[in-house]
């Protein structure tokens, strides 16, 4: 059998691969070098064969720089000069080449017509004859409602209805001078659309709608339909809110640029849940009006949960918005989006209560039925010798909770919890002990030792707030009987390392309360007394006699002669002695 002959290879490009220039054969193809005939590389030269070719890089010298060229010339005196009369020659140049005749735009001829005509030229504009003929002689007489209802009922293409409605808003500006034709033209759309949501007619309602929101975006309408949008929305019985409700799900994104609106839309479908709740006799038959609302607020809810910050509304209707948005098991979302809402709804009420005058304070509760309808006190009223602790502070401060707890809320918690504990209403010494174990599992509940320190300082700064705010008096003990509660309290909080004694004072000191003109003030004087009847836990006998020396300077004055403490002080030490 004879030998075959090898082939020669020839590199060929991808049969996909267009070329560069269609016409020119050289250009070749995109990322594609095939080897050419003549080649400098392929040239046996005793150098390429001694020593290899190297080709010749494409820029001669590439380390040039024309830094130095530029900056001669920057340094010359005249060169500001130069640049100056340069721009000033560029600056002539462009306003001798600019436009300075008068416009020669010539608008749509405006002519009169019969009725007949008239109605031919509307259905030539629903029709495909081009508007460049149709503007050779546009009807008069035809605009405001006139022209609404005429688009509608030959069911115009919504861009040539544009087109029609710009004609007509043009000539009224020439003829008038009105510059402000779009407040004219929304206020006009406003009473054609109330009109139509009366007609019964879908397929003009849904006409009027599309070119609502076509016109409103090539900016014919202003943000007044909004509102007016919001206005019918608010007044409409249950058969019209689908209707209005549907318009504003056009305008959605809109309404979402304002607050104002967005708070306005909120609270009007709230309103219109609650008032059918209220009989729960027609929520059967107004089954499609509750989806429909449900549905908005749930969209509203997960698109802009900031919104719902608003706690005038809150307040009126928290119990609706978790029935609504967290206890409605009638919609068969997806797992993750009602997780989601769940953590929004948990966000949202935390900063509500912030907000809330109400809810600012810890103690505003003014008898003891309020303080058992609190969840906190519920909670606490549930400690009993059995009790697992870790599951009470999990349930108080919601540590198993996705959304934890902000700052100004833990102090909320905080001063509940010594609340709780000095009030007359609950018994049993065991409450102080409670209370620290509860702090201690919580500011121990982390791992990072950051996190850590943070909820140590904020233990600190909630128990110095707490002293601060108490009102004595509140729960009908005397002065005395309620500080030597409060003492109780701190001691066993200062003895677990919870509250800092010397950090207290030093706090005082920065503040000023300890000032001699600021002493007979009631903050001083409360917190003289404090000073006074908290015990002082020092294991150092060196920094325990810095925090006696330091309490008597505070309670006494520098330069005060009162012994009187120092005097108990030894008189305690010779007892302990023997």
């Amino acid at each position: 059998m004879a030998q075959q002959q090898l082939q020669k290879y020839e590199l060929t490009p991808p049969k996909n691969l267009v070329r560069l220039h269609k016409e020119s054969i050289e250009l070749g193809f995109p990322d594609f070098y095939p080897p050419k005939s003549g080649q400098d590389e392929d040239q046996m030269t005793e150098e390429n064969v001694k020593k290899g070719f190297i080709d010749s890089p494409f820029v001669q010298n590439e380390h040039f720089s024309a830094h130095d060229v530029i900056f001669d010339e920057l340094k010359k005196p005249d060169t500001l000069k130069n640049l100056g009369d340069f721009m000033t020659d560029v600056m002539k140049r462009k306003n001798e080449t600019t436009f300075q005749g008068s416009s020669q735009f010539m608008g749509p001829t405006i002519v009169w017509v019969t009725v007949e005509e008239r109605d031919k030229w509307l259905r030539d504009l629903a029709g495909n004859v081009p508007l460049k003929i149709l503007a050779r002689s546009v009807p008069k007489g035809v605009d405001g409602k006139d022209l609404l209802e005429s688009v509608t009922l030959y069911r115009v293409p919504l861009a040539r209805a544009t087109w029609f409605t710009k004609v007509v808003g043009i000539n009224k500006i020439i003829q008038r001078g009105n510059t402000d034709y779009t407040k004219e033209w929304t206020s006009i759309f406003y009473h054609f659309i109330r009109d139509q949501s009366l007609s019964h007619d879908p397929d003009k309602w849904r006409y009027s709608i599309l070119l609502a929101k076509w016109q409103f975006d090539e900016q014919l309408l202003d943000q007044r339909l909004l509102r007016f949008t919001l206005e019918q929305l608010d007044e409409a019985d249950h058969c019209q809110t689908p209707m209005w409700l549907w318009l504003v799900q056009q305008f959605l994104s809109e309404f979402q640029r304002s607050r104002t609106l967005m708070r306005l839309l909120i609270e009007i479908i709230i309103k219109k849940l609650q008032d059918i709740h209220q009989h729960p006799h027609i929520i059967i038959k107004l089954e499609l009006v509750v989806k429909l609302l449900k549905n908005m607020l749930h969209t509203l809810f997960i698109t802009t949960p900031d919104m719902f910050v608003f706690p005038v509304c809150w307040n009126t209707y928290k119990d609706l918005l978790r029935v609504v948005l967290v206890d409605d098991d009638s919609k068969t979302d997806p797992p993750n989006l009602k997780h989601q809402r769940e953590r929004y709804f948990e966000a949202v009420r935390s900063r509500n209560e912030i907000f809330d005058d109400k809810k600012i304070n810890p103690l505003g509760m003014s008898n003891a039925r309020d303080a058992l309808d609190s969840r906190m006190i519920s909670i606490l009223d549930k400690i009993t010798y059995r009790i697992d602790y870790h599951n009470i502070t999990a349930e108080y401060f919601r540590t198993n909770s996705n959304f934890q707890m902000m700052e100004r809320e833990v102090s909320r918690h905080i001063h509940t919890l010594c609340r709780w504990t000095i009030t007359p209403f609950r018994e049993g010494d065991f409450r102080a002990y409670s209370v620290s174990t509860i702090l201690d599992i919580w500011k121990n509940g982390v791992s990072d030792v950051k996190e850590k320190l943070e909820r140590e300082t904020i233990i600190q700064s909630s128990l110095v707030e707490f002293l601060d705010i108490y009102p004595f008096g509140v729960n009908g003990l005397n002065e005395r009987e309620e500080s030597e509660a409060i003492a109780r309290l701190f001691g066993v909080l200062t003895k677990n390392g919870h509250f800092s004694y010397q950090r207290y004072l030093q706090r005082l000191i920065a503040r000023g309360d300890v000032r001699p003109e600021k002493r007979t003030t009631e903050r001083s004087l409360r917190h003289l007394r404090y000073v006074k009847w908290f015990a002082i836990y020092e294991t150092d006998l060196h920094d325990l006699n810095h925090s006696i020396n330091q309490r008597w300077h505070i309670l006494y004055g520098i330069n005060s002669k009162d012994t009187s403490d120092k005097n108990t002080t030894d008189t305690l030490s010779n007892i302990q002695r023997i």
